[in-house]
Protein backbone atom coordinates (compact mmCIF):
# COMPACT_ATOMS: atom_id res chain seq x y z
CA UNK A 1 0.00 0.00 0.00
CA UNK A 2 0.97 3.45 -0.54
CA UNK A 3 1.42 6.04 2.50
CA UNK A 4 0.72 10.29 1.85
CA UNK A 5 0.48 12.43 4.06
CA UNK A 6 -3.27 13.80 4.62
CA UNK A 7 -1.83 16.99 5.23
CA UNK A 8 0.03 17.09 1.64
CA UNK A 9 -3.24 15.67 0.09
CA UNK A 10 -5.29 18.52 1.68
CA UNK A 11 -2.99 21.24 -0.09
CA UNK A 12 -2.08 19.35 -3.39
CA UNK A 13 -6.28 19.81 -3.60
CA UNK A 14 -6.41 23.36 -2.23
CA UNK A 15 -3.53 24.66 -5.00
CA UNK A 16 -4.80 22.60 -7.75
CA UNK A 17 -8.18 24.61 -7.56
CA UNK A 18 -7.04 27.86 -6.39
CA UNK A 19 -5.49 27.82 -9.78
CA UNK A 20 -8.14 26.47 -11.62
CA UNK A 21 -10.69 28.83 -10.10
CA UNK A 22 -8.02 31.64 -10.99
CA UNK A 23 -8.00 30.57 -14.87
CA UNK A 24 -11.59 30.93 -14.88
CA UNK A 25 -10.92 34.81 -14.38
CA UNK A 26 -9.65 35.70 -17.91
CA UNK A 27 -12.41 36.99 -20.01
CA UNK A 28 -14.69 33.51 -20.56
CA UNK A 29 -14.94 31.88 -24.07
CA UNK A 30 -15.69 28.44 -22.91
CA UNK A 31 -19.38 27.85 -21.32
CA UNK A 32 -18.69 24.33 -21.09
CA UNK A 33 -16.17 21.44 -21.61
CA UNK A 34 -17.79 17.95 -21.95
CA UNK A 35 -16.70 14.47 -22.15
CA UNK A 36 -19.14 12.11 -23.34
CA UNK A 37 -19.11 9.34 -20.48
CA UNK A 38 -18.29 9.42 -16.62
CA UNK A 39 -16.06 6.25 -17.10
CA UNK A 40 -14.28 4.92 -20.17
CA UNK A 41 -12.60 1.64 -20.77
CA UNK A 42 -8.91 1.10 -21.75
CA UNK A 43 -8.48 1.94 -25.53
CA UNK A 44 -11.61 3.52 -25.89
CA UNK A 45 -12.66 6.48 -27.68
CA UNK A 46 -13.06 9.75 -25.82
CA UNK A 47 -14.84 12.10 -27.09
CA UNK A 48 -14.65 15.77 -25.66
CA UNK A 49 -17.16 18.93 -26.70
CA UNK A 50 -16.37 22.42 -26.01
CA UNK A 51 -19.26 25.00 -26.09
CA UNK A 52 -18.62 28.62 -26.40
CA UNK A 53 -20.45 31.85 -25.04
CA UNK A 54 -19.50 33.21 -28.76
CA UNK A 55 -18.38 31.86 -31.71
CA UNK A 56 -14.58 32.31 -32.42
CA UNK A 57 -13.28 33.23 -35.49
CA UNK A 58 -9.82 31.92 -36.24
CA UNK A 59 -8.88 30.25 -33.47
CA UNK A 60 -7.25 26.80 -32.67
CA UNK A 61 -7.62 24.68 -29.61
CA UNK A 62 -4.49 23.23 -27.76
CA UNK A 63 -5.45 20.17 -26.03
CA UNK A 64 -2.22 18.85 -23.41
CA UNK A 65 -3.30 15.24 -22.13
CA UNK A 66 -1.59 14.40 -18.73
CA UNK A 67 -1.36 11.64 -16.16
CA UNK A 68 -0.08 12.84 -12.99
CA UNK A 69 2.72 15.63 -13.96
CA UNK A 70 3.81 13.47 -16.75
CA UNK A 71 2.77 15.12 -20.57
CA UNK A 72 1.06 11.69 -22.25
CA UNK A 73 -0.32 13.53 -25.55
CA UNK A 74 -1.18 16.50 -27.11
CA UNK A 75 -3.54 18.13 -30.03
CA UNK A 76 -3.24 21.57 -31.98
CA UNK A 77 -7.10 22.03 -33.35
CA UNK A 78 -8.42 24.47 -35.94
CA UNK A 79 -11.88 25.72 -34.89
CA UNK A 80 -14.30 26.36 -37.13
CA UNK A 81 -16.90 29.49 -36.32
CA UNK A 82 -19.45 27.30 -34.16
CA UNK A 83 -21.22 27.15 -31.00
CA UNK A 84 -19.52 24.21 -30.23
CA UNK A 85 -17.02 22.20 -31.39
CA UNK A 86 -15.95 18.06 -30.66
CA UNK A 87 -13.19 15.64 -31.41
CA UNK A 88 -11.90 12.41 -29.75
CA UNK A 89 -9.02 11.14 -28.20
CA UNK A 90 -8.25 7.48 -27.84
CA UNK A 91 -7.70 6.22 -23.97
CA UNK A 92 -4.31 5.09 -23.44
CA UNK A 93 -4.49 1.26 -22.86
CA UNK A 94 -3.38 0.76 -19.27
CA UNK A 95 -6.49 0.40 -16.85
CA UNK A 96 -7.47 2.24 -13.72
CA UNK A 97 -5.93 5.83 -14.92
CA UNK A 98 -6.77 9.45 -14.08
CA UNK A 99 -6.22 12.22 -16.48
CA UNK A 100 -5.90 15.58 -16.68
CA UNK A 101 -6.84 17.43 -19.75
CA UNK A 102 -5.90 20.94 -19.89
CA UNK A 103 -7.41 22.73 -22.97
CA UNK A 104 -6.39 26.46 -24.41
CA UNK A 105 -7.93 28.67 -26.93
CA UNK A 106 -6.02 30.72 -28.99
CA UNK A 107 -7.10 33.34 -30.95
CA UNK A 108 -4.45 35.72 -33.24
CA UNK A 109 -1.77 33.99 -31.44
CA UNK A 110 -2.96 34.85 -27.92
CA UNK A 111 -4.76 33.32 -25.06
CA UNK A 112 -8.16 33.50 -24.99
CA UNK A 113 -9.38 31.32 -22.20
CA UNK A 114 -8.36 28.10 -20.30
CA UNK A 115 -10.03 25.19 -18.90
CA UNK A 116 -9.49 21.88 -17.69
CA UNK A 117 -11.24 18.64 -17.72
CA UNK A 118 -11.01 15.00 -16.30
CA UNK A 119 -10.89 11.19 -17.34
CA UNK A 120 -11.49 8.28 -15.91
CA UNK A 121 -9.77 5.04 -17.61
CA UNK A 122 -11.61 1.96 -15.98
CA UNK A 123 -12.90 -1.27 -16.85
CA UNK A 124 -14.48 -1.26 -13.33
CA UNK A 125 -16.48 1.40 -11.95
CA UNK A 126 -15.22 -0.01 -7.87
CA UNK A 127 -12.17 1.00 -7.93
CA UNK A 128 -12.82 4.47 -8.03
CA UNK A 129 -16.70 4.87 -7.18
CA UNK A 130 -18.42 8.19 -7.51
CA UNK A 131 -22.04 7.73 -6.56
CA UNK A 132 -24.92 9.65 -7.47
CA UNK A 133 -28.67 9.03 -6.70
CA UNK A 134 -32.54 9.50 -8.30
CA UNK A 135 -34.85 10.05 -5.89
CA UNK A 136 -38.14 11.95 -8.03
CA UNK A 137 -40.02 9.12 -10.50
CA UNK A 138 -43.21 11.24 -11.91
CA UNK A 139 -43.58 11.38 -15.12
CA UNK A 140 -40.82 11.67 -17.68
CA UNK A 141 -39.89 11.46 -21.22
CA UNK A 142 -36.09 10.76 -22.49
CA UNK A 143 -35.01 13.97 -22.82
CA UNK A 144 -35.56 14.95 -19.04
CA UNK A 145 -34.35 11.73 -17.62
CA UNK A 146 -31.17 13.28 -20.22
CA UNK A 147 -30.72 16.16 -18.72
CA UNK A 148 -30.56 15.02 -15.27
CA UNK A 149 -27.70 12.25 -15.81
CA UNK A 150 -25.64 14.56 -18.33
CA UNK A 151 -25.85 17.03 -15.90
CA UNK A 152 -24.03 14.52 -13.67
CA UNK A 153 -21.76 12.74 -15.80
CA UNK A 154 -20.30 16.57 -15.97
CA UNK A 155 -19.45 15.07 -11.93
CA UNK A 156 -18.07 12.31 -13.42
CA UNK A 157 -20.43 10.00 -11.47
CA UNK A 158 -20.23 6.71 -12.30
CA UNK A 159 -23.31 5.44 -9.88
CA UNK A 160 -26.60 6.22 -9.24
CA UNK A 161 -28.43 5.09 -6.10
CA UNK A 162 -32.31 4.42 -7.63
CA UNK A 163 -33.52 5.92 -4.00
CA UNK A 164 -37.35 4.79 -3.60
CA UNK A 165 -37.92 3.38 -7.12
CA UNK A 166 -39.75 0.61 -5.89
CA UNK A 167 -43.24 -0.58 -5.08
CA UNK A 168 -43.44 -2.49 -1.60
CA UNK A 169 -40.46 -3.20 -0.03
CA UNK A 170 -40.74 -7.01 0.65
CA UNK A 171 -42.30 -6.79 -3.06
CA UNK A 172 -40.51 -4.09 -5.31
CA UNK A 173 -41.99 -4.89 -8.29
CA UNK A 174 -45.39 -3.93 -8.88
CA UNK A 175 -46.84 -6.60 -11.82
CA UNK A 176 -44.61 -9.65 -13.07
CA UNK A 177 -41.59 -9.92 -14.79
CA UNK A 178 -43.32 -10.68 -18.15
CA UNK A 179 -45.79 -7.58 -17.66
CA UNK A 180 -44.75 -4.95 -15.32
CA UNK A 181 -47.76 -2.08 -14.22
CA UNK A 182 -47.50 1.21 -16.34
CA UNK A 183 -47.12 2.73 -12.96
CA UNK A 184 -47.24 2.31 -8.88
CA UNK A 185 -47.52 3.86 -5.09
CA UNK A 186 -44.32 3.99 -3.16
CA UNK A 187 -44.48 4.06 0.48
CA UNK A 188 -44.76 7.92 0.85
CA UNK A 189 -47.69 7.66 -1.93
CA UNK A 190 -45.60 9.12 -4.66
CA UNK A 191 -47.03 7.37 -7.96
CA UNK A 192 -43.73 6.19 -9.36
CA UNK A 193 -43.94 5.46 -13.32
CA UNK A 194 -41.96 2.53 -15.06
CA UNK A 195 -41.09 4.67 -18.00
CA UNK A 196 -39.41 6.71 -16.04
CA UNK A 197 -37.09 3.82 -14.46
CA UNK A 198 -36.53 2.87 -17.61
CA UNK A 199 -35.28 6.29 -19.33
CA UNK A 200 -32.92 6.98 -16.22
CA UNK A 201 -31.56 3.38 -16.18
CA UNK A 202 -31.09 3.89 -20.41
CA UNK A 203 -29.92 7.18 -19.77
CA UNK A 204 -27.17 5.81 -17.05
CA UNK A 205 -25.86 3.19 -19.49
CA UNK A 206 -25.16 5.71 -22.61
CA UNK A 207 -22.84 7.97 -19.76
CA UNK A 208 -21.43 4.23 -18.62
CA UNK A 209 -23.30 4.65 -15.52
CA UNK A 210 -24.26 1.44 -12.62
CA UNK A 211 -27.70 1.69 -11.96
CA UNK A 212 -28.68 -0.18 -8.61
CA UNK A 213 -31.84 -0.70 -7.25
CA UNK A 214 -32.46 0.54 -3.88
CA UNK A 215 -34.21 -1.53 -1.25
CA UNK A 216 -34.18 -2.66 2.70
CA UNK A 217 -32.78 -6.00 3.40
CA UNK A 218 -35.50 -6.99 6.07
CA UNK A 219 -38.56 -4.55 5.35
CA UNK A 220 -42.06 -5.44 5.01
CA UNK A 221 -45.01 -3.41 4.92
CA UNK A 222 -47.69 -4.06 7.47
CA UNK A 223 -49.95 -5.91 5.18
CA UNK A 224 -47.36 -8.06 3.63
CA UNK A 225 -48.86 -11.54 5.26
CA UNK A 226 -50.99 -10.59 2.37
CA UNK A 227 -48.05 -11.11 -0.10
CA UNK A 228 -46.87 -14.25 1.39
CA UNK A 229 -44.58 -12.96 4.26
CA UNK A 230 -45.20 -14.29 7.21
CA UNK A 231 -45.28 -12.25 10.89
CA UNK A 232 -43.24 -15.32 12.44
CA UNK A 233 -40.54 -13.42 10.46
CA UNK A 234 -40.96 -10.51 12.32
CA UNK A 235 -37.96 -8.92 14.57
CA UNK A 236 -39.32 -7.84 17.99
CA UNK A 237 -37.67 -5.20 21.00
CA UNK A 238 -38.43 -8.08 23.38
CA UNK A 239 -39.15 -11.30 23.79
CA UNK A 240 -42.71 -11.43 24.58
CA UNK A 241 -43.30 -10.50 20.91
CA UNK A 242 -45.43 -7.14 21.92
CA UNK A 243 -43.08 -4.67 20.45
CA UNK A 244 -42.18 -5.07 17.06
CA UNK A 245 -39.64 -3.04 15.65
CA UNK A 246 -41.34 -1.34 12.81
CA UNK A 247 -41.28 2.41 11.42
CA UNK A 248 -44.32 3.95 12.27
CA UNK A 249 -45.41 6.69 9.40
CA UNK A 250 -47.90 9.03 9.08
CA UNK A 251 -51.53 8.00 8.17
CA UNK A 252 -50.85 9.73 4.31
CA UNK A 253 -48.37 7.15 3.60
CA UNK A 254 -48.95 3.67 2.07
CA UNK A 255 -48.03 1.82 4.87
CA UNK A 256 -45.91 0.91 8.24
CA UNK A 257 -42.66 -1.14 7.58
CA UNK A 258 -41.91 -4.02 10.23
CA UNK A 259 -38.70 -5.51 9.87
CA UNK A 260 -38.10 -8.74 10.14
CA UNK A 261 -35.26 -11.27 10.54
CA UNK A 262 -32.80 -11.21 7.45
CA UNK A 263 -31.22 -14.23 8.98
CA UNK A 264 -34.35 -16.24 8.00
CA UNK A 265 -33.38 -18.59 5.31
CA UNK A 266 -37.39 -18.20 4.64
CA UNK A 267 -37.62 -14.45 4.17
CA UNK A 268 -34.41 -14.46 1.98
CA UNK A 269 -35.41 -16.85 -0.36
CA UNK A 270 -38.46 -15.01 -0.55
CA UNK A 271 -36.76 -11.57 -0.95
CA UNK A 272 -34.05 -12.83 -3.19
CA UNK A 273 -36.88 -14.59 -5.61
CA UNK A 274 -39.06 -10.63 -5.47
CA UNK A 275 -35.63 -9.15 -6.36
CA UNK A 276 -35.03 -11.12 -9.02
CA UNK A 277 -38.10 -10.39 -10.62
CA UNK A 278 -37.19 -6.54 -10.96
CA UNK A 279 -33.70 -7.60 -12.33
CA UNK A 280 -35.67 -9.74 -15.35
CA UNK A 281 -38.37 -6.60 -15.66
CA UNK A 282 -35.24 -3.85 -15.36
CA UNK A 283 -31.77 -3.65 -16.46
CA UNK A 284 -30.30 -2.61 -13.35
CA UNK A 285 -27.03 -3.51 -12.95
CA UNK A 286 -26.84 -4.30 -8.91
CA UNK A 287 -29.02 -3.94 -5.71
CA UNK A 288 -28.47 -0.78 -3.28
CA UNK A 289 -29.18 -2.62 0.14
CA UNK A 290 -29.90 -0.43 3.17
CA UNK A 291 -30.61 -0.65 6.76
CA UNK A 292 -31.76 1.29 9.85
CA UNK A 293 -28.54 1.10 11.94
CA UNK A 294 -28.35 -0.56 15.45
CA UNK A 295 -31.60 -0.30 17.41
CA UNK A 296 -30.40 -2.13 20.13
CA UNK A 297 -31.17 -5.87 21.12
CA UNK A 298 -33.70 -7.56 19.08
CA UNK A 299 -35.41 -11.11 19.06
CA UNK A 300 -37.01 -13.32 16.67
CA UNK A 301 -40.37 -14.88 17.19
CA UNK A 302 -39.43 -17.67 19.24
CA UNK A 303 -38.06 -15.36 21.09
CA UNK A 304 -34.22 -15.92 20.48
CA UNK A 305 -31.83 -13.40 20.17
CA UNK A 306 -30.41 -12.33 16.84
CA UNK A 307 -27.18 -10.87 16.06
CA UNK A 308 -28.56 -8.69 13.03
CA UNK A 309 -25.08 -6.60 12.25
CA UNK A 310 -23.36 -10.35 12.08
CA UNK A 311 -26.40 -11.09 9.76
CA UNK A 312 -24.94 -8.74 6.79
CA UNK A 313 -22.15 -10.92 5.28
CA UNK A 314 -24.25 -14.42 5.03
CA UNK A 315 -27.37 -12.38 4.01
CA UNK A 316 -24.82 -10.77 0.81
CA UNK A 317 -22.42 -13.74 0.19
CA UNK A 318 -26.48 -15.37 -0.19
CA UNK A 319 -28.02 -12.72 -2.12
CA UNK A 320 -25.03 -12.74 -4.48
CA UNK A 321 -25.06 -16.32 -5.12
CA UNK A 322 -28.74 -15.99 -5.89
CA UNK A 323 -29.39 -12.56 -7.79
CA UNK A 324 -25.59 -12.68 -9.59
CA UNK A 325 -25.73 -8.47 -9.77
CA UNK A 326 -23.26 -6.07 -8.56
CA UNK A 327 -23.86 -5.29 -4.89
CA UNK A 328 -23.75 -2.18 -2.42
CA UNK A 329 -24.52 -1.61 1.35
CA UNK A 330 -25.10 0.80 3.62
CA UNK A 331 -23.25 0.65 6.77
CA UNK A 332 -25.62 2.74 9.24
CA UNK A 333 -22.54 4.80 11.19
CA UNK A 334 -20.41 1.29 10.12
CA UNK A 335 -22.93 -1.03 11.99
CA UNK A 336 -21.91 -4.50 10.44
CA UNK A 337 -18.95 -2.39 8.32
CA UNK A 338 -16.47 -5.15 8.86
CA UNK A 339 -18.63 -7.78 7.92
CA UNK A 340 -20.00 -6.08 5.20
CA UNK A 341 -16.11 -5.70 3.51
CA UNK A 342 -15.59 -9.46 3.45
CA UNK A 343 -18.85 -9.84 1.34
CA UNK A 344 -19.27 -9.41 -2.20
CA UNK A 345 -19.97 -5.90 -1.90
CA UNK A 346 -18.85 -3.48 -4.94
CA UNK A 347 -17.27 -0.58 -2.62
CA UNK A 348 -18.28 0.37 0.92
CA UNK A 349 -20.73 2.75 2.04
CA UNK A 350 -21.03 4.32 5.17
CA UNK A 351 -24.19 6.58 6.38
CA UNK A 352 -22.68 8.84 8.67
CA UNK A 353 -24.61 10.22 11.98
CA UNK A 354 -23.59 11.14 15.18
CA UNK A 355 -21.23 10.69 17.23
CA UNK A 356 -19.26 10.74 13.95
CA UNK A 357 -19.37 14.81 13.94
CA UNK A 358 -15.92 15.98 13.11
CA UNK A 359 -14.10 15.99 9.85
CA UNK A 360 -11.77 13.68 11.29
CA UNK A 361 -14.27 11.22 12.45
CA UNK A 362 -14.59 11.19 8.62
CA UNK A 363 -11.45 10.44 7.85
CA UNK A 364 -11.53 7.82 10.87
CA UNK A 365 -14.48 6.18 8.83
CA UNK A 366 -12.40 5.98 5.60
CA UNK A 367 -9.29 4.42 7.26
CA UNK A 368 -11.39 1.69 8.98
CA UNK A 369 -12.62 0.65 5.64
CA UNK A 370 -9.51 0.16 4.20
CA UNK A 371 -8.57 -1.57 7.33
CA UNK A 372 -11.84 -4.04 7.15
CA UNK A 373 -11.60 -4.68 3.24
CA UNK A 374 -7.54 -4.92 3.22
CA UNK A 375 -7.24 -2.13 1.46
CA UNK A 376 -9.69 -3.68 -1.76
CA UNK A 377 -11.93 -1.91 -1.33
CA UNK A 378 -12.99 2.12 -1.64
CA UNK A 379 -15.02 4.31 0.49
CA UNK A 380 -18.80 6.84 -0.35
CA UNK A 381 -20.27 8.73 2.76
CA UNK A 382 -23.43 9.63 3.12
CA UNK A 383 -23.18 12.36 4.92
CA UNK A 384 -26.22 15.00 4.60
CA UNK A 385 -24.42 18.64 4.50
CA UNK A 386 -26.37 21.42 6.34
CA UNK A 387 -29.32 18.75 7.87
CA UNK A 388 -30.39 21.08 10.35
CA UNK A 389 -31.64 23.73 7.73
CA UNK A 390 -33.03 20.80 4.97
CA UNK A 391 -36.57 21.20 6.81
CA UNK A 392 -37.21 24.56 4.73
CA UNK A 393 -35.93 26.36 2.07
CA UNK A 394 -32.63 27.22 1.89
CA UNK A 395 -29.21 27.42 -0.13
CA UNK A 396 -26.31 24.94 1.08
CA UNK A 397 -23.36 26.81 2.66
CA UNK A 398 -20.81 26.49 -0.36
CA UNK A 399 -17.50 26.86 2.24
CA UNK A 400 -18.96 24.07 4.35
CA UNK A 401 -19.73 21.36 1.53
CA UNK A 402 -16.52 22.55 -0.33
CA UNK A 403 -14.18 22.06 3.07
CA UNK A 404 -15.92 18.82 3.59
CA UNK A 405 -15.40 17.56 0.33
CA UNK A 406 -12.03 18.66 0.13
CA UNK A 407 -11.26 16.16 4.23
CA UNK A 408 -13.10 13.39 1.93
CA UNK A 409 -11.41 13.20 -1.27
CA UNK A 410 -8.08 14.06 0.46
CA UNK A 411 -8.84 10.88 2.70
CA UNK A 412 -9.43 8.73 -0.40
CA UNK A 413 -13.62 8.90 0.02
CA UNK A 414 -16.12 10.55 -2.40
CA UNK A 415 -19.42 12.03 -1.20
CA UNK A 416 -23.01 11.01 -1.89
CA UNK A 417 -24.48 14.26 -2.68
CA UNK A 418 -25.18 14.71 -6.43
CA UNK A 419 -28.66 13.98 -7.97
CA UNK A 420 -31.25 16.22 -9.37
CA UNK A 421 -30.49 18.25 -6.99
CA UNK A 422 -27.79 18.19 -3.76
CA UNK A 423 -28.21 15.86 -0.58
CA UNK A 424 -29.21 17.33 2.90
CA UNK A 425 -31.57 14.94 4.12
CA UNK A 426 -31.76 11.12 5.11
CA UNK A 427 -35.23 10.93 2.76
CA UNK A 428 -33.47 11.76 -0.38
CA UNK A 429 -36.56 13.53 -2.39
CA UNK A 430 -36.28 16.47 -0.16
CA UNK A 431 -35.16 19.31 -1.82
CA UNK A 432 -35.33 22.43 0.42
CA UNK A 433 -31.43 23.51 0.10
CA UNK A 434 -30.34 24.69 -2.96
CA UNK A 435 -26.84 25.00 -4.42
CA UNK A 436 -25.88 28.78 -5.66
CA UNK A 437 -23.67 29.19 -9.18
CA UNK A 438 -20.52 29.55 -7.08
CA UNK A 439 -21.46 26.01 -5.23
CA UNK A 440 -21.74 24.36 -8.79
CA UNK A 441 -18.95 25.79 -10.42
CA UNK A 442 -16.69 24.66 -7.83
CA UNK A 443 -18.23 21.49 -7.37
CA UNK A 444 -16.76 20.72 -10.98
CA UNK A 445 -13.39 21.20 -10.18
CA UNK A 446 -13.12 19.29 -7.30
CA UNK A 447 -15.02 16.40 -8.68
CA UNK A 448 -12.27 16.77 -12.08
CA UNK A 449 -9.72 16.95 -9.00
CA UNK A 450 -11.24 13.72 -7.89
CA UNK A 451 -10.97 12.18 -11.03
CA UNK A 452 -7.64 13.21 -12.78
CA UNK A 453 -5.46 12.55 -9.44
CA UNK A 454 -7.47 9.46 -8.42
CA UNK A 455 -4.43 7.49 -8.25
CA UNK A 456 -3.19 9.20 -5.86
CA UNK A 457 -6.41 10.01 -3.94
CA UNK A 458 -7.69 6.33 -3.78
CA UNK A 459 -5.77 3.78 -5.45
CA UNK A 460 -4.67 1.49 -2.49
CA UNK A 461 -4.04 4.27 -0.20
CA UNK A 462 -3.94 4.40 3.51
CA UNK A 463 -3.60 8.28 5.09
CA UNK A 464 -1.53 8.58 7.88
Amino acid sequence: MKFISFTSLMLILFLNIHATLHAQEVDPTFAMVETDRARYGPADSIRFTTTFTNPPVDAKLVVIYRHLNTVIGADTLLLPQADSYSWTWLAPSADFRGYLIEITLLIEGGISDWATIAVDVSSSWKRFPRYGFISKYGYMDSTGTDNVVSNLNRFHINGLQFYDWHHKHHMPLKGTPENPASSWKDIANRTNYLVTVEEYIAAAKRYNMKSMAYNLLYGAWSNADADGVSSTWRLFRDQARQEPWMLDFPDSWAADIYMVDPSNPDWQEYLFEKTLHVFQALDFDGWHVDQLGNWGTMYDYAGQLVDIGGAFEPFLVNAKSFLNVDLVMNAVNQYGQSGIAKSPVELLYTEVWEPHNSYADLVGIINDNLEFSDGTLNTILAAYMNYEQSGSPGVFNTPGVLFTDAVIFAAGGAHLELGEHMLGHEYFPNENLAMNEELVSSLIHYYDFLVAYENLLRDSLVVS
